[in-house]
């Protein structure tokens, strides 16, 4: 299992930053770049400074890193869609949006013509509810059977080699997808899912919700910006 420590950007006295809360999170995730090219990184390390809190990420498959935090196995989970709440209601939803994404249908170049419904569909487990989504944008007859893998260069490998028509994954990730081809990858426009991602922390720490979010929002404010799609600007300097 990958340990990233993500050090706080803010320079506190010891004696306030009391302990590390520890955030399990989705494996591929580590494709969308370090702390310093990732800027929602950086607004999380600022935010938990102002309560006391360095942090740490450790990686796992879907599954795990959801019932790592479930469980009390770890602190929570940094970067989750706002409905997984639904699934998992001992988890903690810190009640301010990080940011938004879009999620995609990618394929191997531009297909003549296409019915996503009939075709194979390969997403990352943890998608089932895009996989409803999808149907339902689509008016599909029955729910789409997508099929599930752990890691996104599973699913890259199934597309390139034929077994897939198309692969389900988040915007952010286009550019790790594309670097991993030797061919052009399309992006479906029509099949634009917008989600709001939040952070969300295990049973124990439901104190720490309401003032996590409010630091989160004075940390926005600070920085003159939305969350809205927020992880593909630039950091700004504070004002």
């Amino acid at each position: 299992m990958l340990r990233w420590m993500l050090i706080t950007a803010l320079v506190l006295p010891a004696s306030i930053r009391a302990e590390t809360l520890i955030f399990s999170e989705y494996s591929y995730l580590r494709h969308l770049g370090s702390v310093e090219e990732v800027p929602v990184y950086r607004v999380v390390t600022d935010a938990l400074a102002r309560v006391g809190y360095d942090y740490e990420v450790r990686f796992a498959p879907v599954k795990r890193a959801i019932y790592q935090a479930d469980s009390g196995g770890s602190d929570g989970l940094l970067f989750q869609p706002y409905r997984l709440k639904e699934q998992y209601p001992n988890l903690v939803r810190v009640e301010y949006q990080l940011f938004s994404t879009s999620i995609y249908l990618y394929a191997d170049n531009k297909p003549r013509a296409y019915d996503i419904c009939k075709q194979r569909i390969g997403m990352l487990s943890g998608y089932e509810q895009i996989a409803i989504q999808l149907s339902d944008m689509f008016n599909c007859d029955k729910p789409i059977q997508p099929f599930y893998a752990k890691y996104l260069h599973q699913l890259n490998n199934m597309m390139q080699g034929g077994r897939l028509d198309w692969i389900s994954a988040p915007e952010a990730l286009e550019q790790y997808l594309s670097a991993q081809r030797q061919t052009p990858l399309y992006r479906l426009e029509e099949s634009d899912i917008n989600i709001s991602i939040y952070m969300y922390l295990s049973a124990r720490n439901h104190h720490l919700a309401k003032p996590i979010a409010q630091a989160l929002e004075q940390t926005y404010h600070e920085l003159g910006i939305t969350s809205d799609k927020f992880p593909f600007s630039n950091y700004p300097e504070r004002k």
